[in-house]
């Protein structure tokens, strides 16, 4: 698995951490077509997908992505509904717990990865 494929998966969930904007949101996105693991192997009902060997499912289930998923594109519709000048009685918060969580997963999934699994026996 390539290394630049890794930053770019992380990069990508770090940049959508630091959006401001739901425009911002919608220039970074966060479907399956801005996600550098799914670009490579989705086609492929995600075999060989790092994601997917570690959860064993397709689709990036197993992870936290789903929720930060629902609750960003609930975030967005609030962000625009307010732009166009509906009440603010059903804004929503961003999503940052969320957007972290499968970040954080990502970052240690890569950790994982790169740690040789003869490096973690214990030779007493």
């Amino acid at each position: 698995m390539s290394e630049a494929l890794d930053r770019a998966v992380i990069k990508h969930w770090q940049r959508l951490l630091a959006c401001t904007t739901a425009d911002d949101v919608e220039v970074e996105g966060y479907h399956d077509w801005s996600c550098a693991y799914c670009r490579q192997y989705l086609d492929n009902d995600c075999q060989g997908c790092p994601i997917f060997e570690d959860t064993g499912q397709e689709g990036c289930h197993g992870t936290p992505y789903y929720l930060a998923f629902e609750k960003l594109r609930a975030w967005q519709k609030s962000e625009y509904d307010i732009s166009s000048g509906n009440s603010r009685e059903h804004e929503v918060p961003f999503p940052k717990i969320e957007i972290q969580a499968e970040l954080d997963y990502l970052i240690d999934l890569t950790e994982r990865r790169q740690v040789n699994p003869l490096d973690r026996c214990n030779w007493e």
